[in-house]
């Protein structure tokens, strides 16, 4: 059966309607967990479409990318990560799973029936939003596509050390904290004026293709450790997810223009080219793998050293032109 389901999801109309929840439950119910197809690695291309439209129809509308190269890969990025848990704990998170109903389920409802599909369907829905509202208070962004790939990474339980604080954020307001009523203080909230700017640091176009570039690349890395999960050790994988952890920091620390952003990166490209000669990471061109590592590190190391002497430059010019204090 997940065969069948496999070829419904790889038509575009049924790819799409899967990316929205418009599946029947004829079409999304199953009666083991094996039948059950991987939903959104299925949709990950339709997803990456919507994306690329959004972006297109934003510059024919303004001339401007809808969202600036920095939050982009800022907000995917913070997407890969959420899932990279899922690498070493879905497998005991689902016997866990098992292992409470086997013993301690109250009712058995059953699977092929349409109630059961939509009782399920939205008690799903219910929960994703309690987890999700109790991870924070009241935020404000440009929403878009690429920034709906953010997932909560931290929650409003590790904020508070006593233990009642932690069990009041289950119980109160979106932007409660203590010494606020219980559903928080709304008039504390920033006001939207519709003036906001965000935050997109100015970099040159040369590290943001350099950055695009190997995120491109650290993106494949990521898909291929999903597909071939179940095919290498344990160790394998807790060495590839630092690697893209790695990545993922070391591109944040170029995007920030932060002062140890040159030397990470220089640790990252060594760990790259290591890991490209052992085979766990593919190259587009593998004839030119470290020929085109050590090029595009190099390149960037000396424009890191040219921004730098140009800072330096225009700072002795400010001093001299000043003149003696």
């Amino acid at each position: 059966m997940s065969h069948v389901t496999d070829r419904m999801l790889s038509s575009v109309p049924t790819g799409i309607r899967s990316l929205f929840f418009m599946l029947t439950p004829n079409e999304s119910s199953f009666k083991t967990v094996e039948e059950v197809p991987e939903y959104v690695h299925q949709a990950t291309p339709y997803f990456a479409g919507l994306i690329l439209l959004e972006v297109l129809v934003g510059l024919l509308k303004s001339g401007e990318l809808v969202v600036p190269i920095s939050d982009g890969i800022t907000s995917l990025s913070m997407g890969i990560v959420s899932k990279l848990p899922f690498l070493l704990i879905k497998s005991l998170e689902l016997t866990a799973y098992v292992f409470v109903w086997d013993r301690y389920h109250l009712v058995e409802l059953p699977w092929d029936s349409a109630w059961t599909w939509w009782f399920t369907f939205l008690g799903v829905d219910l929960g994703y939003y309690w987890v999700h509202r109790f991870s924070h208070g009241t935020n404000y962004t440009h929403y878009s596509i690429i920034v709906s790939t953010r997932e909560l990474i931290t929650s409003a339980l590790l904020t508070y050390k006593a233990f009642g604080n932690k069990i009041l954020t289950f119980l109160n307001g979106p932007s409660w904290t203590p010494g606020k009523p219980r559903l928080g203080d709304h008039t504390a909230n920033p006001k939207v004026t519709g003036k906001e700017v965000a935050y997109n640091p100015s970099w040159s176009l040369f590290l943001q293709v350099y950055v695009v570039l190997h995120f491109l690349l650290v993106l494949g890395t990521y898909v291929h450790l999903f597909e071939t999960k179940m095919m290498v050790s344990q160790l394998t994988v807790l060495g590839m997810i630092g690697y893209i952890l790695l990545t993922l920091t070391s591109l944040g620390f170029i995007i920030d223009q932060r002062p140890s952003a040159a030397m990470l990166e220089m640790l990252r490209c060594v760990v790259m080219m290591t890991l490209q000669n052992f085979g766990h990471v593919k190259s587009p061109l593998p004839s030119l793998t470290v020929p085109m590592e050590v090029r595009q590190c190099h390149t960037f190391f000396l424009n890191v050293e040219k921004s730098n002497f140009e800072g330096k430059k225009k700072s002795f010019e400010i001093v001299l032109d000043l003149g003696p204090v």
